[in-house]
């Protein structure tokens, strides 16, 4: 999955996305992506295979079951893992949503 498929799943969602973060404040609700580690597989000295984390991470100023499951229904043809945490200082709840990606890199 390229970065360009994760956002376009994530626009369904008509919030605001960005890599990483975000240079103003967006509106709340929002999503952030991230890819926090990679690692290259191959043979005959030539990387074949890419396999990701990746990191889908929802803010809301509440906690939103309903767009929580949306999220996880973009990214049902893979196997997720959900954390969930409360920023205080920011008064935000955050849902991470973190699954594995394999890309062909061609070698």
């Amino acid at each position: 999955m390229t970065c360009e498929e994760i956002v376009k799943r994530l626009r369904q969602l008509k919030i605001p996305v960005a890599y990483s973060h975000f240079n103003k404040a967006p509106a709340i609700p929002f999503c952030v992506y991230t890819i926090p580690e990679s690692s290259f597989y191959g043979a005959d000295n030539k990387n074949m295979l890419k396999n990701r984390t990746i990191h889908i991470e929802l803010y809301t100023d509440h906690k939103d079951e309903t767009l929580e499951n949306k999220v996880a229904a973009l990214f049902n043809d893979h196997e997720i893992d959900v954390y969930e945490d409360y920023i205080e200082d920011q008064q935000l709840y955050q849902v991470v949503f973190e699954f594995a990606d394999v890309i062909k890199t061609g070698g």
